[in-house]
C-alpha cells in the first residue's frame, strides 16, 4: 500500500511535465466556499466497571439530539495548484436509563474531521462539446491530490444512581491522522451545469494510523449566477 502511494506521488510530479502543453486556466484565482449536511450515524459500545454502555443513534436520533453541527469545504485553486479544505464539526448529547434501569446516563459524544488535501491541475481545458471561444464554455478538470485527514472522537459520560449519591463521570477521546491521496474529475455539461468526482485513500496503517480509509463524492454542480452555485 506504501508502494501505491509512492508511485502515485511520483505521478503527479511527471503530470507536471504533461500540463505543460496543456493552455492555462482562464483564470489564476478561484475561490469557492459550500456548506452542507452530513447524514451520520453513530454506533459504539463503552466499557465501564458497572457494565457495558451501547451507543446507537441513526440520523434521525442525531438530528432530533443534535446539540451544535458545523460543516464546510474550501475549494480554492491558484494556477494549476489546488487546495481542497473539509471540515466537519458534530456533538450530539443524549440522558437515558440504563443498565435495565438501575441507573441514569448523561451521554455527549463529539466527533471532529478536517480533512487537507493539495494537488496540481493536470488538465483545464474546453470540452470537446463547448464553443471555445463563448465565455463560460463548459470545461473538462483533472486534479491529482495527497494530504492528510485528521480525526477526533470524544465521549464524556456521566453516569449516576437516582437517590443514592452514587456515580461515575468518564471523559475519553482518541485522536489521529491518515495520509490520503487521490483525484478529482470535473466534467463541465453546459455553461452552468458540472458534475465532478472526488475520491481519496489512505491510512496504509502508518504510525497509528486507519490501516485503510477512503472517501468518494460525487457532486452535481448548477451555477446560475457567476458568483453563486
Amino acid at each position: 500500500s506504501l508502494a501505491a502511494a509512492l508511485a502515485m506521488l511520483v505521478a503527479c510530479v511527471g503530470s507536471a511535465g504533461l500540463a505543460a502543453a496543456e493552455p492555462p486556466p482562464p483564470r489564476d484565482w478561484e475561490v469557492n466556499l459550500f456548506t452542507y449536511v452530513w447524514a451520520a450515524g453513530i454506533e459504539s459500545e463503552i466499557e465501564t466497571r458497572a457494565g457495558d454502555i451501547e451507543v446507537e443513534q441513526d440520523f434521525s436520533d442525531i438530528l432530533k439530539d443534535l446539540e451544535l453541527g458545523a460543516m464546510g469545504i474550501l475549494d480554492a485553486r491558484w494556477r494549476r495548484f489546488v487546495l481542497v479544505f473539509d471540515g466537519v464539526y458534530t456533538k450530539v448529547g443524549d440522558e437515558s436509563d440504563v443498565l435495565g434501569g438501575f441507573a441514569r446516563a448523561d451521554v455527549d459524544f463529539t466527533q471532529i474531521i478536517l480533512d487537507t488535501k493539495l494537488g496540481f491541475r493536470v488538465l483545464d481545458r474546453v470540452a470537446p462539446w463547448g464553443d471555445a471561444s463563448a465565455p463560460g464554455a463548459p470545461r473538462l478538470r483533472f486534479d491529482l491530490l495527497a494530504g492528510a485527514r485528521y480525526w477526533y472522537n470524544g465521549a464524556d459520560v456521566a453516569l449516576n444512581v437516582p437517590g443514592t449519591g452514587l456515580g461515575r463521570h468518564v471523559d475519553e477521546s482518541r485522536d489521529w491522522a491518515d495520509a490520503i491521496v487521490g483525484a478529482r474529475v470535473g466534467v463541465g455539461i453546459t455553461r452552468t451545469v458540472n458534475v465532478s468526482v472526488i475520491g481519496d485513500v489512505g491510512g496504509f496503517d502508518i504510525a497509528n494510523s486507519s490501516e485503510l480509509t477512503w472517501m468518494v463524492m460525487p457532486s452535481l454542480n448548477w451555477r446560475p449566477w457567476d458568483l453563486v452555485s
